[in-house]
């Protein structure tokens, strides 16, 4: 706890509350550090890590959504009913800040697994128009049938220390052509790594063949299809 922090340690969470809802800017400093940032960086370096590059601008947005809405959230638990089991604010703030996270940010992963799995063309187009990431999501099942698959692609397939699946520049341009926000142009990657465009391409189609080998031989090939399938459905 910074030193900041301090002077609140010893307040109960509602008259912690009560020092935000009154504008104390230092207890809203507090507010933020502790209860913002601790658990936004926590969600997303232990769950969300391929969103560790942003996470300045997650903790910013949540910050933002919290105070936009003149601290709803922190008088909504202010009237929960007293009961020996309620939940402590840290708890309370720690659920709404992951499922922010998912809502605000889940247009930064939605499009990673399913372009690399499929090329252009093929069956993605079958469930054409797909939901955007805010329908997606609000179906927990669907959302944690997708991060698994993803969780594979960030740590089997795209990690320099687990089973290469890709050499060193298809990881590479495949980060730059398809995962940056926004994703370079093969241009641009080109230029970056030295190479003409045309080989980006080339390299791109090659690496995208191999992650989608990688999920048949794995057996996920179908778990992809089904989740493109109930998707469409929902």
């Amino acid at each position: 706890m910074s030193r900041c922090c301090e002077r609140y340690r010893e307040l109960t969470d509602h008259e912690f509350i009560d020092a935000v809802l009154l504008g104390d800017q230092g207890a809203e400093g507090c507010f933020r550090e502790i209860y913002i940032d601790r658990p936004a960086r926590y969600v997303v370096f232990k769950k969300y890590y391929w969103l560790k590059t942003d996470i300045e601008d997650v903790c910013q947005d949540i910050w933002l959504y919290f105070k936009s809405r003149d601290w709803k959230l922190l008088s909504n638990f202010k009237n929960l009913p007293v009961q020996p089991e309620a939940p402590k604010l840290r708890s309370y703030v720690y659920g709404a800040v992951s499922r922010l996270i998912v809502k605000q940010h889940g247009n930064k992963f939605a499009p990673f697994l399913f372009p690399l799995i499929f090329d252009d063309g093929e069956e993605i187009e079958i469930f054409a128009p797909s939901p955007g990431p805010d329908q997606f999501f609000e179906n927990e099942n669907l959302r944690q049938r997708f991060e698994n698959l993803l969780e594979i692609l960030f740590s089997q397939v795209l990690n320099p220390s687990s089973e290469a699946v890709l050499n060193d520049t298809e990881q590479k341009i495949v980060r730059m052509r398809c995962l940056m926000q926004p994703p370079l142009s093969s241009r641009e990657t080109a230029g970056i790594l030295k190479m003409t465009p045309g080989a980006v391409d080339t390299a791109l189609s090659r690496a995208r063949k191999k992650i989608r080998d990688f999920y048949r031989d794995k057996d996920l090939l179908e778990d992809v299809m089904e989740v493109l399938q109930d998707a469409a459905a929902s």
